[in-house]
């Protein structure tokens, strides 16, 4: 395979000068660029890279062609509705809903009591600050099934890493590895290593796949590491001496190269390797970028260029973000070695320092860019800065955001350009919008009791011999198990392997009407339809195709709640009947607000008017308003 690329690297500021040793400028100001950049709006993105959130607009006007508004030789009022007469005397149909006779006192699991005014808010007066139930939990029971098992036949140990890509690959606390199939039926297609050589390397503390998940790369809690061909199931390195024996490997990740990986251990030393095969001889050149003695690394993660490689200025280069206890450091690697840029960090004794990626439509002065955010947090506070390249490549950080959040993270992920998952110590899956701030909901995962990597961290198997200051930090230590891929995150657990995603737009409306929350529910499907809803996905069809179904899905919720509060009232037999009318001429003015907010009129004067005029109640209380 090709070697990294050796182009040479234009001369910029003191931050960026080539060294041989990082410590050299480990102590640089941190120097930013600033483009007056700024996070562009997720529903402004491009269908090539997602149709999660479009820029909806909402116009009163209505066509009648367009939306087939029905022929009416009179518009009925609300009186004329509501007069519709009866023959039957009304208190009898109320008797009619049980066979003794008697009138039964039902409880309302609704979230609204319809004996209460007002009964649900005029589309103008609702609140945009309902999102929903926007994320959800689901089990992957096959790979659960197949760790039992392996612990019980093979004595595999339980979980302690996990990677994911084309396939999942989890470690074993007896040094085996299990890699399951990543299609629906999660089976295993290889179980790599056995428990004699987990007995002299220990536990697999680390693990990653290679960019097309060909390779496999783990690193085990004494401090050796193995290389496996994926498709074949074959053994292509051991590798013993990449660093000096003693010290657990704490994270393992390729590069976009798939002949160079990084780690980084439990001294908080980083090393760079490079694979090499001549004449069928495998090979392995370690080299140390950063000695833990003057600050530890804690954290670490190269910039992957997936689908933009070809296309990005920055595919010249291959970049590492890197965190100690005290700073961030952007890293290049390739073609030469260079500080680019270094932040502080401050945080609490116990808290790890994270670090990840993503890429993000931005908004500059020239125009939308779709540039690298690097992610770095510590404590409360999460940081967000653009990495950008210049025609000439050079190298540009411009800070674009800070949030400062009531809990102290234990993880960041990104979902979407625009949604990240903050989990806290107590595990606690905070949904945040990066653009706002605004939290949308959050995800108990208790239940899953997650995977941590404090072990390793304090080096356990070897003697603990790591600094009070490692030990300290890692109780909450979880990048082996709380992984993004292809927008959701897998939870790694001590029984199973769980997948966080984003609802659909219409999966949110449908819990909220499971709860009986119509009046949020209606609140939610008019913020879609208008276009200010946050976190939206599951989105199909152009911009008119999408409003259309969005106001399909919540006029049906319309009448549900309609039909639910006649309901309520049928039963209330101790209402005066003018109290009744009262109730049912508002309900109608409601409904003709939501309908014309939503553009159809024909459900106001179809389906929503036969709710009316066919129930008894609302008979009832025409009859006390004549």
């Amino acid at each position: 395979m090709a070697e990294p690329s050796s182009l040479g690297v234009s001369s910029g500021d003191d931050l960026r000068r080539s060294t041989e040793n990082l410590h050299d400028v480990l102590a640089a100001t941190d120097q930013v660029v600033e483009i007056g950049s700024k996070f562009y709006p997720e529903d402004d993105v491009e269908d090539e890279y997602s149709s999660s959130n479009l820029d909806l607009e909402f116009s009163p006007g209505l066509d009648e062609d367009e939306y087939d508004l029905p022929t009416l030789d009179a518009i009925p009022t609300l009186e004329s509705i509501l007069a519709e007469n009866s023959d039957d005397d009304d208190d009898d149909d109320l008797k009619d809903l049980l066979p003794d006779g008697k009138l039964k006192e039902t409880k309302s699991t609704a979230a609204f009591d319809s004996r209460q005014k007002p009964l649900m808010p005029a589309p103008s007066a609702l609140s945009e600050d309902i999102h929903g139930s926007v994320l959800k939990t689901l089990g992957l029971p096959n790979i659960r099934t197949q760790l039992d098992k392996t612990k019980a036949q093979l004595d595999s140990g339980f979980p302690t890493a996990m990677t994911v890509g084309k396939m999942i690959a989890i470690g074993t606390s007896r040094g085996l590895v299990l890699v399951f199939e990543s299609g629906e039926s999660k089976a295993m297609k290889w179980i790599l290593g056995d428990v004699i050589q987990g007995s002299q390397y220990g536990a697999i503390s680390a693990i990653g796949f290679n960019t097309d998940s060909t390779r496999l790369i783990c690193g085990y809690a004494r401090g050796q590491l193995t290389m496996w061909d994926v498709l074949s199931g074959k053994l292509l390195r051991t590798i013993t001496d990449a660093h000096p024996p003693g010290h657990a490997i704490l994270q393992v990740e390729f590069t976009d190269n798939l002949t160079c990986a990084l780690f980084n251990d439990s001294m908080g030393s980083v090393y760079m390797m490079n694979f090499k095969r001549k004449m069928g001889i495998r090979s392995t050149e370690s080299k140390c970028l950063f000695t833990g003695s003057r600050g530890e690394v804690c954290a670490m993660e190269p910039l992957h260029m997936g689908f933009m490689s070809s296309r990005h200025p920055l595919n010249h280069y291959s970049l590492v973000a890197l965190a100690t206890f005290s700073k961030v450091m952007l890293v290049s690697i390739s073609p030469t070695l260079s500080v680019l840029y270094s932040h502080p960090l401050k945080g609490d004794p116990d808290s790890l320092p994270l670090v990840g990626w993503h890429f993000v439509f931005i908004q500059t002065d020239e125009g939308k860019v779709f540039e690298p955010v690097l992610t770095f947090a510590r404590s409360n506070v999460v940081q967000f800065s653009q990495v950008s390249c210049d025609e000439e490549k050079q190298i540009f950080i411009s800070q674009l955001k800070t949030l400062k959040v009531p809990y102290k993270v234990a993880a960041v992920k990104w979902m979407t350009f625009q949604i990240i998952l903050l989990l806290d110590t107590t595990e606690i899956v905070h949904v945040v919008d990066v653009k706002s701030g605004d939290q949308l909901g959050t995800l108990d995962i208790g239940y899953v009791e997650l995977v941590y990597s404090t072990s390793f961290f304090k080096s356990l198997a070897t003697g603990g011999n790591v600094s009070q200051a490692l030990a300290s930090a890692s109780r909450h230590a979880c990048a082996q198990s709380f992984i993004t891929w292809n927008g959701e995150v897998v939870l790694l657990g001590m029984k199973g392997v769980y997948v966080l995603s984003l609802r659909s737009w219409k999966e949110r409306l449908d819990v909220l009407v499971k709860e009986s929350k119509f009046s949020d529910a209606l609140a939610l499907g008019l913020a879609f339809f208008r276009g200010t809803a946050k976190a939206v996905v599951g989105v199909s069809g152009n911009q008119k195709e999408f409003q259309e179904a969005v106001a399909e899905a919540t006029l049906d919720n319309l009448t549900a709640y309609v039909e639910f509060s006649i309901q309520e009232k049928k039963l209330q037999s101790d209402i005066p009947k003018a109290e009744k009318y009262e109730f049912f001429t508002e309900l109608m003015a409601i409904c003709a607000d939501y309908c014309i907010a939503f553009g159809r009129t024909d459900v106001l004067f179809g389906a929503l008017y036969e709710c009316f005029r066919d129930n008894s109640a609302g008979r009832a209380a025409d009859r006390k308003s004549g």
